[in-house]
């Protein structure tokens, strides 16, 4: 009897091991695939302008404050908003600062007369100045 039951556990062994060998080890399946994720909308940052210009203005009254509009980094230049040809002149050195006063970058005026503000070239930026950062002319 017992010489049965070692048969018996011998062929259940092989029989598995069989099947084990015919099904091999199966890859499992590719998921399936996942679309990309749109780009990030980079909003312009919430600042408020008349404040960041009241906070400068205690300092220092000659002092001019306005956005970054668009920027093309390639061609490290940024429209300025809310600032006029009277506000700045050709050559006019700024700072490009985040909301919080932080500069990212030197600026220069570069371009006036244009409807929507003044041009302006950067150099030696942190970061790259987005939508939204502060533009400051203090006084000459």
């Amino acid at each position: 009897m017992r010489r049965r039951t070692s048969l018996s556990v011998s062929v259940a062994s092989v029989a598995a091991l069989l099947v084990a060998g015919l099904t091999g080890c199966q890859k499992p399946a590719d998921p399936a695939p996942v679309a990309p994720l749109p780009p990030a909308v980079v909003e312009p940052a919430k600042v408020d302008l008349a404040a960041i210009r009241a906070e400068y203005a205690k300092v220092d009254a000659t002092v001019k404050v306005g956005l970054v509009g668009e920027v093309a980094s390639a061609e490290k230049t940024l429209l300025v908003t809310e600032l006029t040809d009277a506000d700045l002149a050709l050559g006019d050195v700024v700072t490009i600062a985040n909301a919080q006063g932080e500069k990212i970058a030197d600026g220069k005026v570069t371009l006036r007369g244009l409807k929507s503000g003044v041009g302006v070239s950067y150099e030696n930026a942190t970061r790259e100045p987005a939508a939204g950062d502060i533009v400051v002319r203090f006084a000459q």
